[in-house]
């Protein structure tokens, strides 16, 4: 089962998969049909986005990949294109800003700059871009529900600073762990759940009942087990997604 879990967070289909079920959570919520083409797009874009974030800076560099993970990408780009079928100019100019907004993360699009770089950055410009691909591909938009989105994600990418401290420490990226230190903890359990309350106050969503607790339990033991950071944060995309269906 170890082996299992390691392959789909390695392999990024978890990753992928946890896009897939924001985007349909969003689109559900703000009553937007769901393109199947649309869905490709957002889990082979994330697959793809993934897969070339998490090979740098060897990326541009096309000998240093596999001959199957090439093929794979191959594939994952031409889905990524057939997905786009179905997008109005609105929605493809959202998908043209998130797009640059990956490539400037890191230094992709332009030489010596990646925005991961700025001090406490890095979290904000990925939730900008899983805020774009969640609630701006679809038909309907929402100012409250781009909102939600993104501090949703927020709050799930800042423990991963946690996870990836001395490696930002050896980087010198500047990252609010760094500032809070053992302080993070209750930062982020406090701010979550206050986020919970508001949003639980608005929606009557169950998943912000009982997220909290999850919450501050991965906060607890994440360190320890560090697939936990995504099999448990991200994974609650995934059981936010369930018990929004459970509800109905």
């Amino acid at each position: 089962m170890k082996k299992f879990f390691n392959f789909l967070i390695e392999s990024n289909f978890f990753i992928s998969t946890c896009a897939i079920f924001i985007f349909w959570f969003y689109s559900i919520r703000l009553k937007s049909p769901i393109e199947h083409s649309t869905s490709l797009l957002v889990f082979f874009g994330t697959f793809f986005s993934y897969q070339i974030l998490q090979n740098l800076p060897k990326s541009l560099n096309l000998k240093s990949y596999s001959i199957p993970r090439i093929i794979t990408m191959a594939i994952s780009l031409i889905f990524c294109c057939y997905g786009t079928i179905n997008l109005s100019q609105f929605n493809l100019a959202m998908l043209f800003i998130a797009c640059t907004v990956l490539g400037l993360y890191e230094v992709i699009l332009l030489e010596n700059f990646g925005l991961r770089k700025i001090p406490y950055a890095k979290p904000l410009a990925i939730s900008f871009v899983w805020t774009v691909v969640s609630t701006y591909l679809g038909e309907k938009t929402n100012l409250y529900q781009s909102l939600d989105c993104f501090l949703f994600i927020l709050f799930l990418s800042i423990p991963f600073d946690i996870k990836d401290l001395a490696f930002d420490e050896s980087q010198n990226v500047k990252t609010l762990p760094m500032i809070l230190k053992n302080k993070i903890y209750p930062f982020l359990g406090i701010s979550y759940t206050v986020y919970c309350g508001i949003s639980y106050n608005i929606t009557g969503e169950l998943f912000m009942l009982l997220s909290p607790v999850i919450y501050f339990l991965l906060l607890k033991y994440a360190k320890r087990h560090p697939n936990l950071y995504y099999l448990g944060f991200d994974g609650l995309i995934i059981c936010r997604f369930l018990l929004y269906l459970f509800k109905y």
